[in-house]
């Protein structure tokens, strides 16, 4: 288990969430980048409790403005109101299970490597090589464990350089202190962790 996760795990237990319902309502955060210890502890009570909701696909209406962006760049075959309308509802078939966000990456493209106006197969070769976004909570995840990471770092550096308030050491995961003990910084007496001063007195 890397450091990112076990940090990530203590304090998913600090937050107590196995006690909360599932039922829970957790409102996402605003910011998926967590500045604060208490930021972070929101996101991971989001993370695991929180709706996570997939983005909606595209509408007939914003693909029909893509087709349209796409019949102004690319040659193709004239046609009437009727048949435009009908074109819409051929390509919305076959490409109505994509996001807008994907559909518009696909226009993109095709403007820029075809000469003609795609057809729908065409689209959906582009679109096979279209990567989305991860999912906020991926991406929620992954930044708490970069922000915990740091954070143990930070700790175990003032451990390292200095004198640090028993009330800080105590409040810190127990996996945190753990690895400050292997290190020399830490030491287990009674079943708390104290610091080792004497390493502080001879750096001096």
């Amino acid at each position: 288990m890397d450091i990112g996760t076990a940090t990530t795990k203590a304090i998913a237990r600090m937050t107590d969430s196995s006690k909360l319902s599932e039922k829970s309502e957790v409102a996402k955060p605003a910011s998926m980048i967590p500045q604060t210890m208490a930021e972070c502890i929101a996101l991971q009570r989001w993370v695991a409790l929180g709706r996570d909701v997939a983005p909606p696909t595209v509408t007939k209406d914003e693909l029909a403005r893509h087709l349209k962006f796409l019949a102004a760049a690319l040659p193709s075959k004239a046609i009437d109101g009727d048949a435009g309308r009908d074109r819409v509802a051929v390509y919305f078939r076959m490409l109505g299970e994509y996001t807008n966000d994907a559909i518009a990456y696909m226009s993109e493209r095709a403007c820029r490597e075809h000469d003609w106006f795609p057809t729908p197969a065409q689209c959906l070769a582009i679109l096979k090589t279209y990567r989305a976004p991860l999912p906020d909570k991926e991406v929620a995840r992954t930044n708490c464990q970069a922000f915990l990471q740091a954070e143990m770092e930070r700790f175990h550096a003032a451990l390292r350089d200095g004198t640090v308030p028993q009330a800080l050491i105590d409040e810190k995961p127990d996996q945190w202190k753990r690895i400050a003990e292997e290190k020399g910084w830490l030491r287990l007496i009674d079943g708390k962790y104290v610091q080792r001063l004497k390493q502080i007195d001879q750096a001096a």
